[in-house]
């Protein structure tokens, strides 16, 4: 099963790099935006696997031109926030 959902990235005055995904309630962070992005997947990957295995819905993601950058968690008007479309595979699981 493939599964995208935009990232939000917010670039700090350091090398880190604030992520939130919206869609699913995810804050992580990473080093540089490369680290960022491979967080972000993990931390989807991780969260779609807890709700496949409980059996709760999962979010319908959000189009990338329709979420807004200025709700995100981390915005702020100094900051650079940019969205990553970042996908994720899942293997069919058989119970």
């Amino acid at each position: 099963m493939k599964f995208t959902y935009v990232a939000l990235l917010t670039l700090t005055n350091s090398d880190m790099v604030l992520v939130e995904v919206p869609d699913l309630e995810i804050l992580t962070e990473g080093y540089g935006v490369a680290d960022a992005t491979e967080m972000a997947k993990d931390a989807i990957k991780l969260m779609l696997e807890y709700k496949i295995d409980h059996k709760e819905n999962i979010p319908q993601p959000t189009e990338c031109d329709k979420v807004n950058i200025e709700n995100g968690t981390f915005y702020k008007d100094n900051d650079t926030t940019i969205k990553v479309p970042v996908t994720v595979w899942l293997n069919e699981r058989s119970d």
